[in-house]
């Protein structure tokens, strides 16, 4: 049923990707018509859902095939599949993102959102897997988010203190900054906190 399966898949890969290698050598020499701007649209829309959900496979017959590559740009916010799959997570992300970061994915591409990296996009999701397969993939922490805050800071801003001691010197930082009327104690180290950093 599988075999079945992938059969079929490929079969209408074959039917809609020729047009659509056409569609991009047409963006490349500025050269669209219509049909062409709408099918690019179509393929893109399809690729982003298979990143969204971590199927690799089809991530794989997009990229393998040469219509898109790891570094597209997929949004207005620069979104790249890497930072598509830091922000969606879901069960094969690690998966997805390990594929994309050995194709040559970005893992420190800058974004135009309030995340600006796919690291910084995966910590405001809670994504800690794909977060902690960045931070091993070399991933720039001292990277700012719209409004300053480096990789620590925007950890405790979400809230997602699971990431923090993954973050060198984050719990560390964190513990040594002095409560007062508007850094109250318990938001500034709630019992979350305590219980994830307590060493």
């Amino acid at each position: 049923m599988k075999l079945f399966k992938l059969l079929i898949i490929n079969i209408f890969f074959i039917f809609t990707i020729t047009p659509a290698a056409a569609a991009d050598d047409c963006e490349k020499s500025n050269t669209c018509n219509d049909a062409d701007i709408l099918k690019r649209g179509y393929l893109k829309q399809q690729f982003y859902r298979a990143l969204a959900t971590g199927d690799v496979n089809k991530t794989q017959f997009y990229i393998e095939n040469k219509i898109f590559d790891a570094n597209e740009k997929l949004s207005d916010y620069d979104d790249t599949p890497l930072s598509i799959v830091a922000y969606h997570g879901g069960k094969n992300a690690v998966a997805t993102a390990e594929y994309l970061v050995q194709k040559g994915g970005d893992v420190n591409h800058d974004l135009k959102g309030a995340a600006r990296s796919p690291f910084l996009t995966a910590v405001w999701k809670k994504n800690n897997d794909v977060a902690i397969f960045l931070i091993k993939s070399g991933a720039d922490l001292s990277v700012k988010s719209d409004r300053g805050y480096d990789a620590c800071i925007f950890a405790h801003r979400w809230s997602n203190f699971e990431i923090m001691p993954h973050i060198p010197n984050c719990c560390e930082r964190i513990k040594k900054i002095e409560a007062d009327r508007i850094l109250k104690e318990d938001k500034l180290r709630p019992a979350d906190f305590l219980q994830i950093c307590k060493n």
